[in-house]
């Protein structure tokens, strides 16, 4: 949905927002980096820690405790904590950049140049007549 669709929708039905808010894309079932993927989890942790009875109904009910308690902070929560995985997976690819990948360069030494140099001045010229 475009950012327009969304302001639309929402003078539509009388919600107020900020137009400041800026819509971000969330990467498409990545658990860490998606904090709609972290309340799914939470979710069915809850159930999994929670279901006595192992019936459908008590799956819905608990479910259905479990959204009602996710309030702002639960929310700003799974947020923060993917902002920190986040910062974590930068941290870890910046060292990989500045660190890892210059040493991985094979760097021939100047006495392996003068080898492969000297074995190439003696090959044998072929002639094809």
């Amino acid at each position: 949905m475009r950012k327009n669709q969304i302001i639309e929708w929402l003078e539509n039905h009388g919600i107020e927002f900020d137009s400041t808010l800026k819509k971000f894309k969330l990467p498409v079932r990545h658990c860490s980096l998606n904090p709609v993927e972290i309340a799914w989890a939470g979710l069915k942790e809850y159930v999994r820690k929670n279901n006595t009875s192992f019936s459908l109904a008590s799956v819905y009910e608990l479910a259905s405790e479990f959204i009602a308690d996710f309030d702002d902070k639960a929310a700003q929560g799974a947020v923060r904590r993917t902002e920190k995985v986040e910062t974590t997976y930068k941290a870890a690819d910046e060292f990989v950049e500045n660190t890892v990948e210059p040493q991985l360069i094979d760097d021939v030494s100047d006495t392996e140049t003068n080898n492969l140099s000297d074995a190439s001045d003696d090959s044998t010229e072929l002639s094809l007549y």
